[in-house]
């Protein structure tokens, strides 16, 4: 039996197997590699994190959440007092319920039901028991998924200060240190993970070279459905090493960026983590546009309020300038514990550049074109600066350079 021969046909087909083998080896030794760097590194900083995510003209608060493989994309959960439509999702469970006789439905339909009523969203008189379906209700909608596609509208992912937790101060506060004093095992890790990066780039590159040949002998449908596979698995990322970010990591760095009302800004902080797609800076002094109506020296009701539409969130109740207006005399004086900067006001619809920035208490008078009488609508377009960690898109910005010399530089350039 050992002295018979393979026939050619048989040949074929086992070296077939062997190149699909091979080529199943490869393509699986590069999936894992990229199921591990599938999420986003920027990304993973922020994850389970509650942010404002400035999109478009609209802003969007809730918890990050990271699907892996998810080329960038992200989904924003929103707060349980913030579901959008809440009644058309407790009708839905209950239904479910009905039909099916399953009492997890009914739980979850009477929590958030109990939830919701005693934050006053239930309108008084409603009963649970008489909820319906009604095909001609808006949907109910939990959470905004911001795909690949989406992230040419993306501006920032904000963290402002004043929303976190004392818990997550103290978290960050440790990031910091050990941002600022990394530890060997941290350099190391940094150092393990760049290297990994570096060789899942060198293997999506040099894939296509090294299995190209093998799909040769097979047939049309089966060499296509191996490149699309190939495809995916060279996709999960881009390039995630880059020296000239690389060592302004725990940096103070400028970034130049394309801000959300379309002005090109520069901010400063700590360069905390970069991607393919984002970089992420701590500690940045974010600029937030308002505009703020005054009818007779006092707001109106709604004001301030920023310019794009705020889904599930405002920045706390405060009041930032107080406005008076005395025959053809504006004054403007900052009421607010921090700097103000007031870009614009219009009086009875006659506008006035500015582009001042008031001290805490420090008081601006302006001169009128004419005397207005009565109570003028007096509408102000100002800035304020709160602290915060961003994340922003690498296409709306770009680290300039750093803001401090490194300790290992600063003999250098001393004279």
């Amino acid at each position: 039996m050992l002295g018979l021969e393979i026939p050619s046909e048989v040949q074929g087909y086992l070296w077939m197997f062997i190149y699909l083998a091979g080529v199943g080896l490869a393509l699986s030794f590069l999936y894992s590699i990229s199921e591990w760097f599938s999420k986003d590194r920027v990304l993973r900083v922020f994850e389970r994190r509650k942010v404002l995510v400035l999109l478009d003209k609209s802003a969007i608060y809730g918890k990050l959440h990271i699907p892996p493989r998810a080329k960038g994309g992200f989904e924003i959960f929103f707060d349980r007092d913030r579901i959008e439509n809440p009644l058309t999702l407790i009708a839905f469970l209950m239904e479910n319920y009905r039909e099916t006789g399953d009492e997890k439905f009914l739980k979850e339909a009477r929590e958030l039901w109990e939830f919701l009523k005693s934050r006053g969203v239930i309108p008084e008189g409603v009963n649970l028991e008489d909820v319906r379906r009604n095909p001609w209700s808006p949907p109910s909608l939990v959470s905004r998924k911001v795909y690949p596609s989406d992230l040419g509208k993306l501006h920032a992912i904000v963290q402002f200060r004043f929303m976190m937790s004392d818990k997550e101060i103290k978290r960050r506060v440790k990031e910091l240190h050990s941002l600022y004093h990394p530890s060997l095992i941290a350099r190391l890790s940094r150092k393990l993970y760049n290297s990994l990066a570096y060789v899942k780039d060198k293997l999506s590159s040099s894939l296509a070279t090294v299995t190209t040949p093998l799909l040769v002998p097979l047939t049309p449908e089966l060499r296509k459905a191996i490149e699309e596979a190939r495809a995916k698995a060279v996709s999960a990322v881009g390039a995630l090493y880059e020296p000239l970010l690389e060592n302004g990591i725990g940096q103070l760095v400028t970034v130049r960026v394309k801000d959300v009302d379309g002005k090109e800004r520069y901010y400063q902080g700590i360069l905390r983590e970069y991607s393919a797609n984002y970089i992420v800076v701590y500690d940045v002094d974010y600029r937030v546009p308002l505009t703020c109506v005054y009818v007779g020296g006092k707001p109106k009701l709604g004001y301030p309020k920023p310019f794009f539409e705020a889904l599930g969130w405002r920045l706390p109740e405060e009041k930032h300038l107080d406005v008076e207006v005395s025959g053809s005399t504006l004054k403007l004086r900052n009421i607010d514990r921090r700097d103000v900067k007031v870009v614009k006001v219009s009086v009875a619809g006659k506008e006035l550049s500015v582009n001042k920035v008031l001290c805490p208490g420090e008081e601006l008078k302006l001169g009128l074109s004419a005397e207005v009488s009565g109570e003028p609508e007096v509408v102000v377009e100002y800035e304020v600066s709160r602290q915060a960690d961003v994340v922003w898109p690498r296409s709306k910005a770009v680290v300039v350079g750093l803001g401090d010399y490194p300790p290992r530089l600063l003999s250098l350039v001393l004279p």
